[in-house]
């Protein structure tokens, strides 16, 4: 074989798997859809966020070598978007979250579509919560959404402490923290979760953040109101101060990651979800037999 058939092949090979990749973004979208369509019909508001508000305003669609779609609610709109999705999401669509699944592993609802794991292709919708004003406080408290959430992983998702250090230390200590997460009790973690959830009142915090996604503070003012973006054929919403948002989120967002980080990110998570996929459909090959 020469240079020139192998640089055919591989060509080949890496529009072949993009095109994969870009079916499992279609999807995301298409959830995303659905979502927007629940949403709107109940009278909840959202806002899309991080990387798939980024790819919104900097790529006019989704991130080209990420397919992940995350969106905010305010924690005030908690119950009502949970009844919302248990009335009115059309048979093509699930969601799953602690309410319907008592050893959910995550701490966000997941809205997914039908034949596809909750693990591999979905839209996450994170909670926006109150924090309190002081910097002391706000780090405690921080701190202790953290733990909670750590609490969830480590009770539910098997693989959570897998690959986290090296030596044979290591392996003791999270054989160990593996054993405390088992003996927490699941009602325990959802107690603790909505009582942080709601701690400090969003209509009242003039501060606050992102439940389990990351550290980062923002004014609350940032989400006083909503902007449209049409992506495709749908207008979804974003927060009005969308620029304060990315800009406290990535710092720098208008720059974009050398070629190599972009390819890695890409062929890694199409790989995730490849694998992901692959596992759910086997667990219910065996559930049928």
């Amino acid at each position: 074989m020469d240079k020139t058939l192998f640089l055919q092949q591989i060509d080949k090979y890496i529009k072949e798997t993009y095109e994969q990749f870009v079916s499992y973004q279609e999807i995301a979208h298409s959830i995303l859809v659905e979502f927007d369509r629940v949403s709107k019909e109940s009278n909840v508001d959202y806002y899309i966020a991080y990387g798939s508000l980024l790819g919104a305003i900097r790529d006019g669609g989704q991130i080209p070598w990420d397919y992940d779609i995350d969106v905010i609610v305010k924690v005030g709109d908690r119950l009502r978007l949970l009844q919302a999705l248990k009335e009115n999401l059309s048979d093509d669509f699930y969601y799953d979250y602690y309410d319907i699944n008592p050893t959910y592993p995550v701490y966000c609802i997941r809205v997914c579509k039908k034949g596809y794991s909750m693990m591999a292709l979905h839209v996450d919708v994170f909670f926006l919560i109150g924090v309190p004003l002081e910097k002391k406080e706000q780090d405690r408290f921080i701190a202790l959404t953290h733990k909670c959430m750590k609490c969830r992983l480590g009770k539910y998702l098997d693989h959570y402490l897998d690959n986290k250090n090296v030596g044979k230390v290591s392996v003791y200590v999270h054989k160990f923290k593996r054993l405390l997460f088992k003996i927490v009790s699941g009602k325990f973690i959802n107690k603790v979760e909505k009582k942080l959830l709601y701690k400090y009142p969003l209509e009242s915090s003039e501060y606050c953040i992102v439940y389990g996604l990351s550290k980062v503070i923002y004014p609350s003012d940032i989400f006083d109101g909503i902007s449209l973006i049409q992506i495709g054929n749908n207008n979804f919403s974003i927060p009005n101060l969308y620029n304060e948002f990315l800009d406290r989120t990535y710092g720098n967002w208008h720059s974009y990651l050398p070629i190599k980080n972009r390819f890695e990110e890409f062929y890694k998570m199409k790989n995730i979800v490849d694998e992901r996929q692959a596992r759910y459909k086997e667990n219910c090959s065996d559930e049928k037999v």
